[in-house]
């Protein structure tokens, strides 16, 4: 493309009237006026030249309530159960991922009744009783410290 008709594309988009909603675009009638063949091209060129799409951008509001309560089905909230069920082995990351998508669901999108579950409700058994050993396993290694250092100084 030469520079001059490089900068009158760059013009063209630059002055381009985009304040048109979708519905006055519907409406009004193509101003787009077809290129003039370019004898300077060849077949395969005129063919790309001439494949031309019209896109328009409209700015939409974005609801995250709506966007969540897409999720808010078993069929989703199932595989994120089934992966709290290997919670020792997942990554914090991971189950910290799943846990906040489930609170999301159940708090924000006011729905705790989807995880009224028998096995959801064991594996979160199972993950308290664990936070609850290394707890009393951390609290019993910092108070052993604490003794070890009361005889020392004693």
């Amino acid at each position: 493309m030469a520079p001059e008709d490089e900068y009158m594309a760059f013009r063209e988009i630059y002055f381009a009237d985009i304040k048109k909603s979708e519905a006055n675009n519907a409406d009004a009638p193509n101003a787009e006026e077809p290129h003039p063949p370019n004898e300077n091209l060849s077949e395969d060129e005129e063919e790309e030249e001439g494949e031309h799409y019209n896109a328009s951008v409209a700015e939409q509001s974005f609801q995250f309530k709506d966007f969540l309560n897409r999720f808010a089905k078993t069929r989703v909230i199932q595989p994120c159960a089934f992966i709290l069920r290997d919670f020792k082995t997942n990554s914090p990351r991971v189950n910290r991922c799943a846990l906040r998508l489930m609170h999301r669901i159940a708090v924000e999108c006011h729905l705790p009744a989807l995880f009224f579950q028998a096995s959801l409700f064991r594996t979160f058994q199972k993950i308290l009783e664990e936070y609850r050993y290394a707890a009393s396993r951390r609290s019993r290694s910092t108070s052993s410290v604490g003794e070890k250092e009361k005889t020392i100084k004693v």
